[in-house]
């Protein structure tokens, strides 16, 4: 069976990846319609070769879809969501408009199955911490039991969406060549200086997800609202991909052998040893559907420090909400 597919924020750097990730993973897709603002009806995105041009969307664009991917603004989804499920779609929001509705699930689709979706008709895609953290803390959580944990999450500027890779690739010229930043350019468009820069940034904003909000989603996500969460959102002065510092402390003192081997056979993560230095750059390779994570230490009393790194848009954004589709139709 093959599936309509609507793609609304096609042009944006999220929306793109959903529709390489649909190439790429070989999903079944009658047809694929491309939405985004009027701004962007001049462009066009490739798929199996064609190009499908972006039109403008209103109303009538979810008509006969029968899965759309929300790649927008939240106050754009906010917008035209119900609308997309009236029409009968399946719906995934990437947007962050979901988040806080207890009616529309967070989904990390290697800690899922195909039975929460059947009465579903929309689901919501975590923060990229979120994801992260979860795939990382849900099998020693099983395993050993936890009892806290604490993040630092280091985000790059695409976390801010095109304005914020633009930014920062603006400023690091500037700085560079002993020019000036435009101050008021700075405060409208990015939370702080991006280039030669670090600064922590939890209160989120329109586009990402604030400390507390990922502890929350954490939380959902490993079906434990008691669990102490401490989490510190960094703003890093890079284009792409997203760090975790993970801190956590299980139930008990383990085996090191015995984590090791509990993170290797969990599905979506890779445990690299020894502990290597390019972990970034091996993540970000296209062929990579996995997140890599490090042991760097173990101390006493079960507690375990571990590093990680993921591509915010593919892993972190686009493959999960693809990811998502296909335990959908699995149903």
């Amino acid at each position: 069976m093959e599936y309509n597919i609507v793609v609304v924020g096609a042009s944006g750097q999220v929306g793109c990846q959903v529709v390489k990730e649909l190439e790429e993973r070989s999903f079944p897709v009658k047809k694929l319609l491309a939405f985004a603002s009027k701004d962007s009806i001049a462009e066009s995105v490739e798929f199996l070769g064609e190009e499908i041009a972006v039109q403008e969307l209103d109303s009538s664009a979810f008509t006969g879809a029968d899965i759309v991917f929300f790649c927008t603004p939240a106050q754009i989804t906010t917008e035209y969501l119900q609308t997309a499920t009236q029409a009968g779609a399946f719906c995934i929001d990437l947007s962050r408009a979901s988040i806080g509705d207890s009616a529309v699930p967070c989904i990390v689709s290697e800690l899922s199955s195909t039975g929460l979706l059947k009465s579903l008709n929309r689901v919501a895609n975590p923060p990229v911490a979120a994801i992260q953290a979860a795939l990382i803390l849900a099998p020693l959580q099983e395993k050993f039991g936890l009892k806290q944990a604490s993040l630092t999450v280091m985000q790059s500027a695409s976390a801010l969406g095109n304005a914020g890779v633009e930014m920062l690739r603006k400023q690091s010229g500037a700085l560079l060549n002993a020019r000036p930043l435009d101050s008021a350019e700075v405060e409208a468009n990015t939370p702080a200086q991006l280039a030669y820069n670090l600064v922590p940034v939890n209160a989120g904003g329109e586009n990402y997800a604030g400390a507390d909000e990922i502890g929350d989603i954490l939380r959902q996500l490993l079906a434990d609202t008691d669990v102490k969460l401490q989490v510190e959102l960094i703003q890093m002065p890079i284009f792409y991909a997203s760090a975790l510092s993970l801190t956590c402390q299980l139930d008990a003192e383990v085996d090191e052998a015995l984590v090791r081997r509990t993170l290797q056979e969990q599905q979506g993560l890779e445990l690299l040893t020894p502990v290597p230095l390019d972990t970034c750059g091996t993540n970000v390779a296209p062929e990579h559907d996995t997140i890599p994570v490090c042991l760097t230490q173990m101390g006493g009393d079960g507690r375990l420090n571990l590093w990680s790194v993921i591509d915010n848009l593919r892993k972190g954004s686009a493959l999960n909400a693809v990811q998502i589709a296909e335990l959908f139709i699995a149903r």
